[in-house]
């Protein structure tokens, strides 16, 4: 069993996701199973409030402010939001699976409102949304945004672009050169 990811709540719990490799079938065959596991810290007790499905991304999960719902990004275009009190879960669609891949990381504005990145795989753009879940509907926010602003660090940079690596390496070049004098 390893624990992937650990959150606290404001009311004193601790929300974790956790992998087991498990022999399913009657061949045995290793299966790995993700949760997210609840524990209340007073207590000591701990209960499971979702079994990660295929695509479920349980590494990227986030808790909601008010410590109620969790948002798991998925790889087929949805978000989902799993209530910690009965384990309810709303499916969002961010886009169209047949165009758009990926959502990454999910991130709470406030205790109604998820802010998500989807990756189109027509154009290869990034779209960021924000979802209401009173409302029940998503809003483009970056539609007029540069793309470099919406792809960030998930885009391939540019030429003159100073990337990590460019840094560490002109790093280098300063220290030897700084030796030779």
């Amino acid at each position: 069993i390893a624990n992937e990811k650990v959150r606290a709540t404001v009311d004193g719990k601790l929300i974790y996701g956790s992998s087991a490799t498990i022999k399913t079938g009657k061949t045995g065959k290793p299966r790995c199973v993700s949760t997210l596991n609840v524990m209340t810290l007073s207590s000591g007790k701990t209960k499971r409030v979702y079994q990660g499905l295929k695509g479920d991304r349980l590494e990227n999960f986030e808790v909601s402010p008010d410590g109620k719902n969790i948002s798991i990004p998925n790889s087929n275009s949805s978000i989902k939001v799993v209530s910690l009190k009965d384990g309810r879960t709303r499916l969002i669609r961010a886009g169209d699976p047949k165009s758009e891949k990926d959502v990454f990381t999910p991130v709470w504005k406030n205790s109604d409102e998820v802010c998500f990145e989807n990756l189109s795989t027509a154009n290869g753009e990034s779209v960021v949304a924000l979802y209401s879940l009173k409302g029940g509907k998503a809003k483009g926010l970056s539609k007029d945004w540069p793309i470099e602003a919406v792809t960030g660090l998930l885009g391939k940079p540019k030429e003159d672009q100073l990337t990590f690596e460019k840094m560490i390496e002109n790093l280098k070049e300063q220290k030897n050169k700084s030796r030779l004098r």
